[in-house]
């Protein structure tokens, strides 16, 4: 059964725990749902003709035999692999992760052995390259701030693909830059031994997100985690994704109808009412329908929205921009003169490349017997789940979502939102209770005497029933001893409204200090390593 069946939906929940673990499904049954999506046929479901498991291996043996040449050329001894056996994919854009997000890969290489299969992790480089920094927790302990470091310059947006390093002085001293600014909580962080590695990578491809990724796996492969990886913009240009695409765009009013529905019964069964969550409907305007697809050039690197309309036997394609082309392509026709097209597109510099939903749906249907996803991931493939139901007839490769939480190890006098609340309590309750705080605390004679005389009158007055005539003057006179009763406490509540303050310091320091967002890369080598070895034993 995939997790989009289960009639409530699964509690995608990060631990709290420092050092904690989850798998969804539970880590003991991943096994047997590989094994029984190895045994699944596809039955008689045609990609353009061609039958989605003939599809399955081209894809596979393409792929496969990518990834290992992409990996020989940062890796030595990369081993070989049988197509037909276990593949267990993950995929995250090429960026520093925190080390939760980084365990999916260390699960996939362990799942992996265990099936006698392998495990291949996908460089999302075709998602946008955000902000070239990352979030760094600076001193004292006492008043910890984030200060966001700096790897390179702003730039426009574009795709990790498309992304080269513009401020080589941010790159080349963004390792140091870090360890300094950690120095000051008494960390020693693992970017001093690895921010070199990355240099060297960043030296040979020019790219910032292949170096990160190249450098991170390369650790992976140094501490026992056997992984095969392929950038995302390499599995658009195999001949078995654009004969994929071409299925869609031929399929496209059929298509966009089943996403706009999965979208819709998502919403619906999660109570969304903002219709651009978990991601906006694909447009209909007319004639012309978006595509679930990016199209850019290297002339121009912004990622715009594929549309397309039929033309008789061709299809005409748009980024309503600069491009606009025809391709031979329908929904019962040869689509040979089409796939080599996209390739004639590609060495002319234009990108045709897959949008979330498609690069997991086309992994989860021609590559994966199981894909894992993190926390955030795993929300949304219910909605590949039901789209592969209504378009293709039948489930994809099942899917688990894996995440961890490991906190930096710094000592520091914590607070949580209870001791807030706590203190904050007291002083309503000095405010319209000051009574239950006269018994634990000495008062000078004078103000004793005073503090009895409130007490009493404040005792007899919500000892008097309540009637019509008597109500205001009842209020006034129980507010007016609360005010008396009050200012005798104003010594206690000064103490108490400090310690409010410190809570609440101490509150944002703890949330500075307990984030569990911090890049891996951020962590002491030995911590991160444990927790990403030893994850298993945790989830057991």
């Amino acid at each position: 059964m995939l997790l989009s069946e289960l009639e409530s939906p699964p509690s995608y929940r990060a631990p709290q725990q420092d050092g904690g673990c989850v798998s969804i499904p539970a880590w003991s049954t991943l096994p047997a749902l590989i094994d029984g999506a190895a045994a699944h046929s596809p039955g008689d479901v045609e990609i353009l003709g061609q039958p989605l498991a003939e599809l399955q291996r081209t894809a596979r043996a393409e792929l496969l035999t990518a990834a290992q040449a992409y990996v020989a050329g940062y890796a030595a001894g990369v081993r070989g692999v049988a197509p037909d056996r276990p593949l267990v994919v993950v995929g995250h854009q090429p960026e520093l992760v925190h080390p939760g997000v980084w365990l999916k890969n260390f699960a996939a290489a362990e799942l992996a052995r265990q099936s006698g299969g392998t495990a291949l992790h996908l460089v999302i480089d075709t998602d946008s390259a955000h902000s070239p920094t990352t979030r760094v927790p600076t001193g004292p302990v006492t008043d910890a701030a984030i200060n966001s470091v700096a790897f390179d310059s702003p730039h426009m947006p574009m795709a990790w693909e498309q992304r080269r390093i513009s401020d080589a002085g941010l790159w080349d001293s963004f390792g140091d830059r870090v360890g300094t600014a950690l120095e000051s909580l008494g960390v020693n962080p693992f970017i001093r031994d690895w921010w070199p590695r990355v240099l060297e990578r960043s030296a040979a491809t020019g790219s910032p997100g292949l170096a990160m990724a190249q450098a991170r796996h390369l650790t992976e492969l140094a501490w026992g985690a056997e992984t095969l990886e392929l950038p995302q913009s390499t599995v658009c240009q195999s001949g078995a994704f654009r004969r994929f695409a071409c299925h869609l765009v031929a399929h496209l009013p059929r298509f966009s109808a089943a996403y706009n529905e999965a979208l819709a019964a998502f919403r619906r069964r999660h109570g969304i009412r903002n219709h651009a969550q978990p991601m906006p409907n694909l447009a209909d305007d007319g004639e012309w329908l978006e595509a679930p697809l990016w199209l850019w050039s290297n002339d121009d690197p912004t990622r715009r929205a594929l549309f397309a309309r039929q033309r008789g036997d061709a299809i005409e394609l748009t980024d309503r921009d600069r491009f606009c082309e025809c391709l031979p392509l329908s929904a019962d026709g040869d689509p040979a003169e089409a796939i080599g097209l996209l390739g004639g597109w590609e060495s002319r510099g234009v990108k045709l490349r897959s949008r979330a939903l498609v690069t997991t749906l086309f992994a989860r249907l021609a590559l994966a017997d199981l894909f894992i996803h993190g926390i955030g991931g795993a929300r949304y493939d219910e909605v590949a789940d039901r789209l592969s139901r209504e378009f293709f007839g039948i489930d994809p490769a099942p899917y688990a979502a894996i995440s961890g939480t490991l906190r930096l190890p710094i000592k520091h006098q914590r607070a949580t939102e209870s001791d807030v609340r706590s203190l904050n309590r007291q002083l309503r309750d000095m405010e319209f209770h000051p009574e239950k705080f006269f018994d634990p605390i000495e008062l000078p004679a004078a103000e004793e005497r005073q503090a009895a005389e409130w007490r009493a009158a404040k005792r007899e007055w919500i000892s008097t029933a309540k009637t019509p005539q008597n109500a205001r003057e009842r209020h006034l006179a129980i507010a007016e001893a609360n005010r008396r009763l009050t200012g005798l406490l104003l010594p206690l509540r000064q103490e108490t409204e400090r310690r409010l303050a410190a809570a609440r310091s101490r509150l944002r320091t703890t949330a500075v200090l307990e984030s569990r967002e911090y890049a891996f890369c951020l962590f002491p080598r030995e911590q991160l390593r444990g927790f990403l070895l030893d994850f298993a034993a945790r989830l057991a």
